[in-house]
């Protein structure tokens, strides 16, 4: 009857999308936070803040997923990533907290007009805002800024700020490591909302916004600080006062942007670094450019893009570049052999795929897996046995003494608010997953867990079917091998190390953060790898390439600390296009050797002193190399 009734009750600005888009909903038993349950109400008319509030103070920090069923939830003030204390040098803040819910025109969280609090554009406060637990020595986290924001996962609902709210931000969002905000529509009303989605805490990223929709608001993106880099895909901007995308110091990885704008829709400044691919910018009629790169230090790739409507494509530093399509267009010159060849941009490039997502039936119809006991990989052998293409593991921690075969009938993989952990009778050269047995129109997709393996090996890909490895949160795990012959392998904000990509075999990763233990983080050994947005901790080799692999690397970060750097890349017999920029704290703490490449026995060095400053680092709009 509750169901029935919320459906009576969703308005019909809400129910004109509900036919096309599928219903999201998790099983009763699966340990999620339903907002209801707190007293929510969705109706449109009630102030659900108190109820909404309730719901995330009980998941923060706990690995828990809180729901918003479809409906209209009316809110007055920010709802926050917080406890119901203000103790510690957090401040109460958590982080390992997502809102999910039944998607995008089902469930919206509505900011009522005029909001108390929201008029100031100056003193801007946000309708949502994710937060990081944890500090360092005597700092203080007042806001819930910091970098240690994990696991915060943004999914399948719609933030409206109603009109009169100029000082609105729509999500502010923090995130550290695997954090993403996906299916998200936000809007905002005419002449209300200041940004949609605000990066610019101290000590963002890295993270991953995809398949987000913004209507309105001055800025639907801002992004802030030398150290903050995401990743942005099939991002759909209408409709802003001032700008779409706003990349200020930070670097930002933009894939598939579609805009409709008088205004530009991306500028960049300070020491920023942007690489926009794959995209559509259109203005009815702009006196104005579709991209501005304001200043000496603001650095741009555009690869493939197409404006119109707008006076030029570029503002590049005061001078105009005309469109309307640009296959390939830098900021500044070029590096590497190729370029010192004469090549006027790469020769090639990799065919891009999207990452796949299988239909996902309702809940009803999924296996799910008990509750853990004396044999959690029995378990989870059993629900496979079921023979149901979704199986799904409880809010709760799962303890391996061996691995397990993940059979090829399995679409999705899925954990709510789930952590897998090896116990001491695991054997270490055991993975936990292998995928082995599947045939290449299989597709398996493996989303959302927390993971701690003590250094094991998580996941072992052997057949031809398509993988797919989604928001994973590893602690202390190599992540994946892939063998010769296994099919395509997708890694979509996944912290990325001890990665060995074998001959033959195509890998596409999104926000790939190589950090963790082991050196380099990724062995690419004759692979073909797309990578969309990264970053790097630490003085370690983030990847070494060889026997013809074929490398692309856009909007990389590089956050380099420690006296005994190794070269930051080493390319033997590769092709790689690489676009990077880094910062360091520490007096002479970044990468020395950027590049070390070696083609047909010669070897050539790119040398920190050879590209622009930034900071304490530098950037590399992009380098090139290969036969």
């Amino acid at each position: 009857m509750r169901n029935l009734l919320l459906t009576l009750l969703i308005p019909m600005s809400i129910a004109v999308g509900l036919a096309a888009e599928p219903l999201v909903s998790y099983p009763a038993d699966s340990g999620i936070i339903d907002v209801r349950d707190c007293g929510a109400v969705g109706d449109g008319v009630a102030d659900d803040t108190a109820a909404l509030q309730q719901a995330l103070t009980r998941g923060v920090d706990n690995h828990q997923i809180v729901y918003l069923p479809p409906g209209t939830f009316k809110v007055s003030a920010t709802l926050r990533w917080k406890h119901d204390h203000e103790d510690g040098p957090s401040h109460g803040w958590g982080r390992f907290l997502q809102l999910r819910g039944a998607g995008q025109s089902r469930s919206v969280i509505r900011l009522v007009d005029h909001a108390a609090g929201f008029a100031d554009p100056t003193k801007p406060q946000a309708v949502v805002q994710t937060g990081s637990s944890g500090s360092h020595g005597d700092k203080q986290y007042w806001n819930g800024e910091g970098n240690e924001a994990f696991g915060n996962h943004l999914r399948d609902f719609a933030v409206e700020v109603g009109a009169g709210n100029p000082g609105a931000i729509a999500i502010a969002y923090q995130a550290s490591n695997a954090g993403a905000m996906r299916r998200v529509t936000l809007r905002a009303a005419p002449g209300s909302g200041l940004t949609a989605i605000d990066l610019t805490r101290r000590d963002n990223g890295p993270g991953l916004l995809s398949e987000v929709t913004i209507e309105g608001f001055a800025v639907a993106v801002r992004a802030n600080q030398e150290i903050c880099q995401f990743t942005v895909e099939h991002l759909t901007l209408r409709d802003q006062r001032e700008v779409g995308v706003l990349v200020h110091d930070a670097i930002i990885a933009l894939r598939d942007v579609r805009s409709r704008n008088q205004v530009p829709a991306v500028r960049i400044e300070g020491v920023g670094l942007c690489d926009l691919l794959d995209s559509t910018l259109t203005a009815s009629k702009s006196t104005g450019p579709a991209v501005v790169v304001a200043g000496g230090e603001a650095r741009l790739l555009m690869r493939d893009v197409t404006t119109s409507g707008y006076a030029q494509a570029i503002d590049a530093r005061g001078t105009p570049v005309a469109g309307p399509k640009l296959a390939w267009w830098t900021a500044d010159a070029a590096v590497g052999p190729l370029a010192a060849s004469g090549a006027s941009g790469p020769r090639q490039r990799i065919t891009v795929r999207e990452t796949p997502s299988p239909a996902l039936p309702p809940a009803a119809d999924w296996a799910l897996v008990a509750a853990p006991g004396a044999d959690d990989a029995a378990a989870l052998e059993a629900a496979f046995a079921t023979r149901k293409a979704v199986v799904c593991l409880r809010r709760a921690d799962y303890r391996f003494k061996r691995g397990v075969t993940v059979p090829g009938h399995v679409r999705w993989l899925l954990g709510l608010g789930t952590k897998l952990d090896a116990t001491e009778a695991m054997p270490h050269d055991q993975p936990l997953l292998r995928f082995t047995g599947g045939a290449a129109g299989d597709t398996t997709v493996v989303d959302a867990f927390a993971i701690g393996l003590q250094n094991r090996l998580f996941a072992l890909h052997e057949d031809p079917r398509t993988l797919v490895l989604q928001d994973v949160l590893p602690f202390d795990v190599r992540l994946i091998e892939n063998r010769v012959g296994a099919g395509p392998l997708f890694i979509d904000d996944c912290p990325c190390s001890g990665c060995r990509f074998a001959r033959g075999t195509s890998v596409y990763l999104r926000q790939w953060n190589a950090e963790g233990g082991g050196e380099p983080k990724a062995v690419i050994d004759g692979a073909q790898v797309w990578a969309l947005g990264s970053k790097h901790e630490s003085a370690e080799t983030v990847f070494t390439a060889s026997a013809g692999s074929n490398i692309e690397l856009y909007g990389g970060l590089m956050y380099t600390f420690g006296a005994d750097q190794r070269p930051a890349i080493i390319l033997t017999d590769s092709t790689a296009l690489l676009s990077f920029a880094g910062t360091t704290y520490m007096p002479d703490g970044f990468f020395k050797i950027l590049v070390r490449d070696t083609l047909a026995g010669k070897t050539t060095e790119l040398n920190r002193d050879a590209v622009p400053g930034r900071g304490g680092g530098r950037a590399v709009t992009a380098y090139l190399t290969g036969h």
